[in-house]
This record gives C-alpha cells, sequence and structure tokens, in this order.
C-alpha cells in the first residue's frame, strides 16, 4: 500500500556554454530525489 510519494529538488549541475562576442550561458543540469513510502500489505 502506498503511504507517501514526495518529490524534492537535487543537486544541480552547472556547465557553462559559449556564446556570440565571448559571453557564456549557464546551462542547469536538474535532478530530483524521489521518495516513494510503503507499507507492507499485512498490516493494512
Amino acid at each position: 500500500m502506498l503511504t507517501d510519494v514526495r518529490i524534492d529538488g537535487g543537486p544541480m549541475l552547472k556547465r557553462i556554454r559559449p556564446r556570440a562576442r565571448g559571453t557564456a550561458f549557464m546551462i542547469k543540469k536538474r535532478s530530483s530525489h524521489i521518495h516513494v513510502g510503503l507499507t507492507p500489505i499485512d498490516e493494512v
């Protein structure tokens, strides 16, 4: 039986991509933490 589901933001990998005229563009590679809580069937 499903009791708890939670999705939180995780660490972000930051990368730089070169752009026109010597400027830079920040790329954020996002990740997440996924938590799933379960209870055994015999406790239901």
